[in-house]
């Protein structure tokens, strides 16, 4: 396979669309392209591969009032990731 780069994206965005025009291969996280596999739009290339997982933080001032509504954004924001299949 050839592979010729003459592109190089810091924008997540910009990549995506790239791929989706058919412009090159990304690295991108599943859950950002999930809905472009499933569709077709997009095929992992390296199914057996994956990265080191990622991690997300969320971060709140300390020793200070933290909103009802910032706690429960939060908290079910940690669910809702902690649901997602696990590609490990």
């Amino acid at each position: 396979m050839r592979v010729d780069g003459d592109r190089i994206v810091d924008d997540a965005s910009l990549a995506r669309q790239w791929a989706l025009a058919g412009r090159g291969i990304t690295l991108k996280s599943a859950l950002d392209v999930q809905q472009d596999e499933a569709s077709g739009a997009l095929v992992r290339l390296l199914p057996g591969w994956d990265t080191e997982p990622y991690p997300l933080h969320a971060v709140l001032p300390s020793g200070r009032f933290v909103p009802a509504r910032v706690r429960a954004l939060v908290d079910f924001l940690a669910a809702k990731f902690a649901a997602l299949p696990s590609h490990h």
